[in-house]
């Protein structure tokens, strides 16, 4: 199998899981509720950000005509991102988001082959602080754990 019919594989289910999940949510009578009481709000902004990054893989495939076969999946990094997604999604709760957060960027972007130290710090900042204040001040949702403070 080559790496363009693998990504329109892949950009397929992408497409037809986000439509069809998105399709259901707008079934949802929330229509007076604000943002951050409305709880189809979020799961629809991310099944559209989902159908975006699936349409985008899909033409990407047909720009980058290769034949190039596939190499092996790595299953041994598949299963330590895994075990660190279960611990992270542990550590959420018992000591917090920020804690958690600001270990996992970094690991997993080491694990995922990524050497690049003042990006790592650069993206580790601005996903947690940016995660912090839209999940707090927009959603209305504070996250378990300390936190930032919060200019109203």
């Amino acid at each position: 199998m080559t790496k363009r019919t693998l990504d329109l594989a892949y950009a397929a289910a992408w497409l037809a899981g986000a439509a069809a999940l998105l399709w259901a949510s707008f079934g949802l009578q929330f229509e007076n509720t604000p943002i951050s009481r409305n709880p189809a709000w979020f799961p629809q902004l991310l099944l559209t950000l989902m159908l975006i990054a699936a349409a985008v893989l899909a033409v990407r495939s047909f720009i980058r005509t290769t034949a190039t076969p596939i190499t092996s999946m790595r299953w041994q990094a598949l299963a330590v991102t895994l075990l660190i997604s279960a611990l992270y999604l542990a550590a959420f709760v018992s000591v917090g988001f920020i804690p958690a957060t600001v270990v996992l960027i970094p690991l997993m972007s080491w694990l995922l082959g990524f050497r690049r130290p003042l990006v790592i710090v650069l993206v580790t900042a601005g996903m947690t602080i940016g995660l912090w204040y839209a999940f707090t001040l927009l959603l209305n949702v504070t996250p378990p754990g300390p936190g930032l403070p919060v200019f109203r």
